[in-house]
């Protein structure tokens, strides 16, 4: 118990500290202890849940780091849980595309969209640009427009379908 105690402490200091060394070190340490402690679904996914929800935190530099921990969640996760998480990334980083008033947040948010994308199944791919189409007021396969979108929503979905396309292009 004092290990996950100190795991959580980790997620916020990766978030909250003041310098950049400092939220990198908790964040590197906090994926040390993801990867390589037991830990079932559910404390794996209040990991991931919570490293999301930070996208929405107060300051600039909390929420660029809140969206390098979820690229480097990405990244590091095998790919079986890559593929189950990837849809539940893939909304609330492409409302901070949109939502962000920063370029270094934004650009952080881009990157961690592009990790969530690069190694998923095609399969997940097409669920990925269903979402962004659907976001759009669009069918997924060019069938039309469905509804009329709220310009944000549509503003994500079209920043979403553009990372999808760079990322699945390369």
């Amino acid at each position: 118990p004092a290990l996950y105690d100190a795991a959580d402490l980790l997620q916020g200091v990766a978030i909250t500290a003041p310098g950049p060394a400092d939220r990198a070190g908790a964040r590197g340490a906090l994926l040390a202890f993801l990867l390589d402690c037991p830990l079932g679904p559910r404390r794996l996914g209040g990991h991931i849940e919570r490293a999301l929800a930070n996208l929405e935190y107060e300051h600039a530099d909390g929420r660029a780091a809140a969206a390098r921990m979820v690229r480097a969640l990405a990244e590091a996760l095998p790919p079986p849980l890559r593929e189950e998480w990837a849809p539940g990334m893939f909304l609330p980083l492409a409302a901070r595309l949109v939502a962000e008033g920063e370029p270094g947040p934004r650009a952080a948010a881009a990157g961690a969209l592009t990790a969530v994308i690069k190694g998923v199944s095609p399969l997940v791919v097409d669920r990925l640009v269903s979402f962004a189409a659907a976001w759009m007021g669009a069918k997924a396969g060019g069938a039309g427009a469905t509804h009329h979108p709220s310009p944000p929503l549509a503003r994500a979905g079209a920043a979403a379908l553009a990372i999808l396309v760079r990322t699945e292009g390369a």
